[in-house]
Parts: structure tokens; C-alpha cells; sequence
């Protein structure tokens, strides 16, 4: 596996944000790449064999992934895929595919380049600086596509569900016994890391839940270790966090778990997306079908590990090794985040989302980007049919 992590200044996040996360300290930009990438010849698999179309193979019974990955040469040479990161777990099937040799199986080298907000990241992939990366569902993203500039949505890319409630509201303790509906947010000082984030329109949902809106509350941009001391100072009321936040400002007493996304407030909620940029899809179009299938099987061995206890040890072990928390403790207490198994993007969410920010002011109704044109799930089709779909 070939590495490289550039740390771009100016993080809105220390630690971690399961859903968006930076590091701790302000690093340099990542090395600028020609934004024209040199002409690139699309890299067929070394035997004749190839996997059948995709049409024809989705109804087929969910097949063992190692059995399907062994009867398939890998490609070669192998293709270098860079993938922008943000080292946090929501970028953990990721890591556990290359640490796996999933993608190295599929004759992928994937290269990461770290960056602290995807709003940087777009960038890269539309002028070819990345073929793939995750990110969050922002007013960016949405912006973005509406510019048309040909990135796709391919994939899930971490969220909440069952076992998994990563996103949660903290109150004040000593605010518990007024604080008890959602009615009774009226007036509060709610800290959030970013208008246009995740946590926005989640406030939205629980606002709503209470016959209220944003303009009945105070909204607070603030990264997240500055909420914890505002919550402290009584600064602020409440706050939207994500792990391993969540649990750690319950154990310091700092807050109460007051309400967590799921189930209370938007079950089965996804926060982010695995993106691919044009280039890639026009010049490797078999590299970025083979990516997804190793990706796939990361989001299973990742999702065995935490759901059933498939080995976890494992698993736990590749997350510290990669990501910015590197106390195994902190993984065995904190919520990790949920995943399709079988990666599917969720295209309500985007609408959904889209259609918040736009009532909040902060995308245009007529600059509104098409979510059905957005989301691209013939990679995941093409992946399931060699892996299967559960």
C-alpha cells in the first residue's frame, strides 16, 4: 500500500468527526498536481476472463467475495486510484480494503491524500487531481454538481442506523429538566461545526419535530473541541456532535445524551458520499468498476467486525493505525458509523437535504443540481453482481 497523507490547514475539526473530521494541527497544502492529467489508457485484467455486464448478473445469489476475487486476474499493470480522506472512521471500509489486499486483489493501488473538508476535495476530482473521494452531504457537494462539472456520486460513505447512532444533540445537565421536547429548544444557543454541514439540516429535523425552525433558535458555528468548552463556560445550550465526541462529553459530565439522530430524530440517517471524478470514469472505467468491488467488500468486513464481532481486533487495528484516534478503547465504547451493505447511495437523503438547504436560503431554487443526475449507481450494480447483493 502506497500512502501519502497532506494535512490541509485550517481544520474545522480536531481529533475526529466520524462524519467529517480533521486533524489536530494546521499542515501544509497538498502538493499541487497539473490539473490536466496525462492521457491515460484504459487497463484491461491480464487474463481474457472478464466479468460479465452487470445486467446480467445482479439476480444472482450473494456469492462468497474471496471465491469471486481469486477466479478474477487482477488488472494489470495495476492503476494508481488517489483517494481523498479526512482520516476519520467514515472513511473506515477504505482502510480496511487496503490493509485487506482487496484492491490489491482487483490489480488497484490506491493512494490517499488527506484534506479537512471536502469542499477542498471537489476540486481535486474535477481537474483530475483525484479519481475517487469521500465526503459529506453539504451545500457544497450540491453546488457542485449544479455546476455540472461531471463528478458522480457512486456510493454510501458512512451515516446512522441501528448500532451505529454516531450523530447526537448534548445538553447542558443542568438545562435536563427544562429541556425535556423538542418544543422546548425555542431560544437555545445550539452549537453546530458549519452551516451547510450535516448537522444543519439534522437540526432542522428535530426542529421541526417541535413545531419549531432555525429562526427560533440561536445557531453557533464552532468546531467541536470549542463547543465541549462553551457547554463547559455555559456558553452555548446544546450541541449537534458526532463520535467519538458524543460519548466522550457524556463521560466527562460535560453534557447529557439528550437525543441521538437515530432513531429519534432522522432514522437511518446518511451524512456522506463516495464520489468519483470524471477523468477517471472516462479513462479507467474497468479500474473504477474493480474499485468498488474492493470497496464493498471493506464496508462487509467492516460491518461484520462491529455488528457480529468478526474480527474486530482486526478491524479495530487497521481504524487506529489509519484514522486520528489511536486509543483502541475510545473504538470499543464510541458508536462507529453505519453503511449500506451493499453501498447504495441514498438518493432521498440528497433530496431531502437539498431541498432544507434551499428552504434555508443557502442553495438557489433555481440553482438546484439534479440528485437523479448525481448519483451513478452503475458501479455498485456492477460490484454486486461479482460479490452479491445481501
Amino acid at each position: 500500500m502506497k500512502s501519502k497523507r497532506i494535512l490541509l490547514a485550517g481544520s474545522v475539526l480536531c481529533l475526529l468527526s466520524v462524519a467529517l473530521s480533521a486533524c489536530a494541527t494546521a499542515t501544509p497544502t497538498p502538493t499541487p498536481v497539473p490539473t490536466k492529467p496525462a492521457a491515460a489508457v484504459p487497463t484491461k485484467p491480464a487474463a481474457a476472463e472478464q466479468a460479465k455486464p452487470a445486467a446480467k448478473e445482479v439476480a444472482k445469489p450473494a456469492a462468497k467475495p474471496a471465491e469471486k476475487s481469486a477466479a478474477r486476474a487482477p488488472l494489470s499493470p495495476p492503476v494508481k486510484v488517489r483517494y481523498g480522506a479526512n482520516l476519520a472512521a467514515s472513511d473506515g471500509p477504505i482502510y480496511v480494503a487496503l490493509e485487506k489486499g482487496y484492491f490489491k486483489e482487483e490489480g488497484i493501488d490506491v493512494e490517499i491524500t488527506t484534506f479537512d473538508t471536502a469542499a477542498k476535495m471537489i476540486p481535486a476530482l474535477s481537474t483530475g487531481q483525484l479519481e475517487a473521494g469521500g465526503g459529506g452531504i453539504t451545500v457544497g457537494l450540491f453546488n457542485a454538481f449544479a455546476r455540472e462539472i461531471g463528478i458522480r456520486v457512486v456510493a454510501d460513505r458512512s451515516g446512522n442506523a441501528a448500532g451505529h447512532e454516531v450523530d447526537s444533540f448534548a445538553l447542558r445537565p443542568d438545562l435536563a429538566d427544562r429541556v425535556k421536547d423538542f418544543k422546548d429548544m425555542k431560544g437555545l444557543k445550539i452549537a453546530l461545526t458549519a452551516k451547510g454541514a450535516p448537522p444543519h439540516p439534522e437540526l432542522g429535523k428535530a426542529l421541526a419535530k417541535g413545531g419549531l425552525t432555525t429562526k427560533d433558535v440561536e445557531m453557533i458555528e464552532m468546531p467541536w473541541p470549542d463547543a465541549i468548552a462553551a457547554l463547559t463556560n455555559k456558553a452555548v445550550d446544546m450541541v449537534i456532535f458526532s463520535e467519538p465526541f458524543s460519548t466522550q462529553v457524556v463521560e466527562q459530565g460535560v453534557a447529557i445524551d439528550w437525543k441521538r439522530v437515530h432513531p429519534d430524530i432522522d432514522p437511518d440517517r446518511k451524512n456522506g458520499v463516495l464520489m468519483y471524478g470524471p477523468q477517471f470514469v472516462q479513462s479507467q472505467p474497468e479500474a473504477a468498476r474493480r474499485f468498488m468491488i474492493a470497496y464493498i467488500r471493506g464496508i462487509r468486513t467492516y460491518l461484520d467486525a462491529m455488528d457480529k464481532n468478526v474480527g474486530k481486533d482486526e478491524v479495530i487495528n487497521i481504524l487506529v493505525k489509519n484514522t486520528t484516534i489511536k486509543d483502541r478503547a475510545v473504538y470499543l465504547k464510541m458508536k462507529t458509523p453505519g453503511f449500506d451493505r451493499n453501498g447504495y447511495a441514498s438518493i432521498k437523503q440528497l433530496v431531502d437535504d437539498q431541498n432544507f438547504f434551499v428552504g434555508e436560503g443557502l442553495i438557489k431554487l433555481d440553482q438546484k443540481a439534479d440528485v437523479n443526475k448525481m448519483v451513478d449507481n452503475s458501479y455498485v450494480e456492477y460490484a454486486l453482481s461479482v460479490v452479491g447483493k445481501e
